[in-house]
């Protein structure tokens, strides 16, 4: 059974809508506003993105999906890949990680693409965080992924306690960090990206 969560899923069904291909999707308002305020974000070297994702049932989790915008042309150093971070008390930990893989964001423009961590994982129910780092050496042309662009800094946040936000971001990195990382330490990302877990 697959589910997609807040992202497309508030204010329908609650969690509970069936997408074949896609387990949990990124918490962020209803579909039919996503498709209406969809637009694009390059990525930036050496910077961590992270999105809330919302597991409702124990299940296991293989990788990331990810909405590829813009095929990217760049010559990979350090560390490109994705992971899953655990939620608790304001602070994120690295719970699963794909292999670095050079080649990730160079997936064929305006498809969905995907990257399993180097060993599933078993998810209890709760507060998730996806996450991606691009880094380069050389670039002639930034990757892009899908996103929603949040009107502001109040709606990314809303009333999440210990400074959780919808979308987050830390830069000169170069991998995943393993944390625990406090929330409160990231940037707050005004472009959601659409990611999704399998």
């Amino acid at each position: 059974i697959f589910f997609i969560s807040f992202c497309f899923a508030v204010g329908i069904l609650g969690f509970g809508v069936l997408i074949p291909a896609f387990i949990y999707l990124n918490i962020y308002l209803t579909l039919l506003y996503q498709i209406k305020t969809a637009s694009s974000s390059n990525l930036t070297d050496g910077q961590v993105r992270w999105v809330a994702i919302y597991i409702p049932a124990a299940i296991t989790i293989t990788g990331i999906k990810w909405m590829q915008q813009t095929q990217g042309s760049y010559t990979a150093d350090n560390y490109n890949g994705v992971g899953l971070y655990s939620y608790s008390g304001g602070n994120i930990t690295l719970v699963a990680s794909s292999t670095d893989d050079g080649n990730i964001w160079k997936a064929t423009s305006f498809t969905w693409s995907s990257k399993a961590f180097s060993s599933t994982y078993a998810a209890s129910p709760g507060l998730y965080f996806a996450a991606l780092i691009y880094n380069s050496s050389a670039q002639t042309t930034a990757p892009a992924l899908r996103v929603n662009q949040l009107s502001s800094d109040l709606l990314n946040t809303v009333d999440f306690t210990n400074s959780a936000k919808f979308g987050a971001s830390l830069t000169a990195q170069t991998t995943l960090p393993a944390g625990p990382t406090a929330m409160s330490t990231l940037a707050t990302m005004s472009g959601i990206a659409y990611l999704a877990l399998y």
